[in-house]
């Protein structure tokens, strides 16, 4: 399994034995879906003429590997990917990476706190008080001495 942040840049290697006119695919796979076709190289490193790449998987294949680079990974880019060699009309499945792309954290906001700056005089108030009954037990008082 490998681990993604969202926006990332992730790779993923194979080993294979591609010689003569064979071609490497690479292959992802999600639950309830049929195998989806990622990435195609032949003998000569170029793309297959059957498939057309898409903007953000970059393939290379040198002698003896094969890479899968897929740009600015978001959670739908999560499966199970695998290298498949296809030569000689026989398709051989190489090692498979399970990528698992965390979903975006959402922050949430801290509880907001009010607060009110008070200014105290010597004059007298003229204002009746609330009886304590009434008084909400969700208000929060508290007193600074300076």
């Amino acid at each position: 399994t490998q681990m993604a942040e969202p926006g990332v840049d992730v790779t993923m290697w194979c080993q294979h034995s591609l010689h003569g006119s064979g071609s490497i695919f690479w292959i992802k796979q999600t639950s309830n879906s049929v195998p989806q076709c990622v990435a195609c190289k032949n003998h000569k490193s170029k793309n297959c003429y059957f498939f057309t790449p898409n903007n953000r998987t970059v393939m290379s294949v040198n002698d003896k590997n094969a890479s899968l680079t897929i740009t600015v990974v978001d959670p739908t880019d999560s499966g199970l990917y695998y290298c498949s060699l296809l030569l000689n009309d026989k398709i051989t499945f190489s090692n498979t990476t399970y990528l698992h792309v965390k979903e975006k954290t959402q922050r949430h906001e801290a509880d907001i706190v009010s607060y009110a700056a008070l200014h105290f005089s010597n004059k007298k108030s003229y204002r009746t008080h609330r009886p304590a009954e009434v008084m909400d037990p969700h208000v929060l008082y508290s007193s600074i001495q300076h």
